[in-house]
């Protein structure tokens, strides 16, 4: 207890139960968006490759992404439009959950095969335009209402739910569908997106904040082309590309992988959950420590030496048959807690990134650039492991390498754009107010 009670201390870790009520609704919101994405990115793929499709056939699995790649398209509507009874965020996340959740679960009606699965991709598809737009409100919810001493802790929170919902989406629903098939699978998966949305229905929507609604009564909205016009867009869009194939890469394909080396279904589901729920658990952990007490810095410094020590045991395993599950969970662990890491660190810097006077409109198109490098790592990730699941495994680790080394090289210089850009929108605010304290009364 002692231990835990001083790491909250050196965390910056609140105690009170507002803080946490505030974190626990964000962390259901983003846990119930990681039960299409887990069914989608990788128990689809498992199923499917169980089924014989070929690994070059993977890249269809990716298309059911593309709306997250442009829904900076529809971003500003998002961020300009919503209804304050109900609340701006809410007005649209709470219609797309509901539609989403039809859509996901009419998927029941196509048991997956070769001839199936272009039904499959379109529905997903739909689902993922209704899920992006639902995202687009999350996301701007999130950046109104974390400060800057949040964010770690905030980041951290999310990654959490993620990882439970990861858990929760690999082991349990590929045990219901081994055992009820996929119809059950299907309506089980799209109910628990539903539930687990519920928490952000009902909390009441805090307002905006001060400096962004007297820069909205000034008449500055959201747009697209003020975003593209700061200089601190030209460092963040490849940062951000990069980063997204750094992280995109495994998930996708690490259900194959397992099938390859002789696993059935449902110990790739256990295997699965226990790998990428205790990374992802573990990373955020460490990056809370890290992160909250030192800074970025130290944690790009340590995983540029740690990705390629981290990254043998994979290699070592992609020549064994069906090894004891727990040396499976071991030797995946390692690096995927690493990439936990980086991704967790990537959440917190992207916070900043966004602007809180358009929130939804930056986080949109920042999660969207990040969104096409994964879907373009998880496209050439089967192309990669059909030639080699040892060279998959350690071109993983070196482009995690390069992308952590590029960051480190560019984040001083990065932060000090992005402080500057904050204080001219923020003085926006300041000078109505002076304008008003000199007018004569």
């Amino acid at each position: 207890m002692n231990f835990i009670t001083r790491y909250m201390d050196a965390a910056s870790i609140p105690r009170d139960w507002t803080s946490w009520s505030k974190y626990s609704v964000i962390g259901m919101m983003y846990m119930s968006q990681t039960f299409p994405s887990a069914f989608i990115t990788t128990l689809l793929p498992t199923i499917f490759r169980q089924q014989g499709l070929d690994l070059e056939k993977f890249w269809m699995f990716s298309l059911a992404t593309v709306p997250y790649w442009i829904r900076w398209l529809w971003a500003p509507i998002v961020d300009n439009y919503g209804s304050p009874r109900i609340g701006r965020r809410k007005s649209w996340f709470i219609p797309c959950t509901i539609g989403a959740c039809i859509v996901y679960a009419s998927v029941a009606y196509f048991e997956p095969s070769e001839e199936t699965i272009w039904f499959i991709i379109i529905l997903m598809i739909v689902k993922s335009f209704l899920t992006a737009t639902q995202e687009v409100a999350i996301d701007g919810y999130l950046v109104e209402n974390l400060e800057p001493q949040e964010r770690p802790i905030g980041s951290a929170i999310r990654v959490y739910f993620e990882g439970i919902g990861e858990m929760t989406a690999l082991a349990g629903l590929a045990i219901v569908y081994d055992k009820f098939g996929w119809q059950t699978t299907a309506v089980i998966a799209s109910g628990l997106m539903l539930v687990f949305m519920t928490p952000g229905f009902i909390r009441k929507e805090p307002p905006l904040p001060e400096a962004v609604q007297r820069r909205r009564e000034q008449g500055h909205r959201p747009s697209l082309l003020l975003w593209l016009k700061r200089k601190d867009t030209r460092f963040i869009v490849p940062l951000l590309f990069t980063g997204g194939l750094a992280v995109g890469m495994f998930l996708p394909v690490v259900g194959a992988f397992l099938i390859d080396i002789g696993y059935t279904v449902t110990q790739v589901g256990f295997i699965t959950a226990l790998t990428l729920g205790g990374a992802l658990f573990a990373g955020a952990t460490l990056a809370i420590g890290l992160v909250q007490r030192y800074g970025t810095k130290p944690c790009l410094k340590f995983l540029v030496f740690a990705f390629p020590v981290a990254v043998l045991p994979a290699v070592w395993l992609t020549g064994q048959t069906a090894p004891p599950i727990p040396i499976a969970v071991v030797c995946i662990i390692v690096p995927v807690g690493l990439i936990a890491l980086l991704h967790v660190t990537f959440q917190i810097e992207r916070l900043g990134f966004a602007s809180k006077h358009q929130a939804a409109t930056d986080y949109a198109i920042n999660s969207a650039t990040a969104r096409i490098g994964q879907t373009g790592a998880a496209a050439a990730a089967g192309f990669i492991a059909a030639q080699s699941w040892a060279l998959f495994f350690i071109v993983m680790a070196g482009l995690a390498v390069i992308i952590s080394a590029g960051w480190l090289s560019i984040h001083g210089h990065l932060w000090q754009l992005i402080e500057e850009r904050n204080a001219r929108e923020d003085a926006v605010g300041d000078e109505i107010d002076q304008v008003i304290d000199s007018q004569p009364t």
